[in-house]
């Protein structure tokens, strides 16, 4: 009886050590997801400011020129 004790707590150490491994896994693969995860939101991030600050200026000038464009020329008195 003795052994067939021994037997099961070994092998009931070997299940909480892989039980263990297997968090520490699942720990360390969350991390990297939420780290790739930030870094592409970064990413996307700055390339929607670039994408902002070379166009804003475009829109800006065009939005003057039509602005010039719709002013009447001669004056209108009531």
């Amino acid at each position: 009886m003795d052994e067939v004790e021994k037997q099961m707590q070994e092998l009931m150490k070997k299940m909480d050590k892989k039980s263990e491994d297997r968090m520490v896994n699942q720990e360390d693969m969350g991390m990297l997801r939420s780290e790739s995860v930030k870094d592409h939101l970064d990413q996307r991030l700055e390339k929607k400011i670039n994408w902002f600050e070379n166009h804003f200026p475009e829109a800006q000038n065009a939005l003057q020129r039509n602005m010039e464009e719709e002013r009447p020329t001669t004056s209108w008195n009531p």
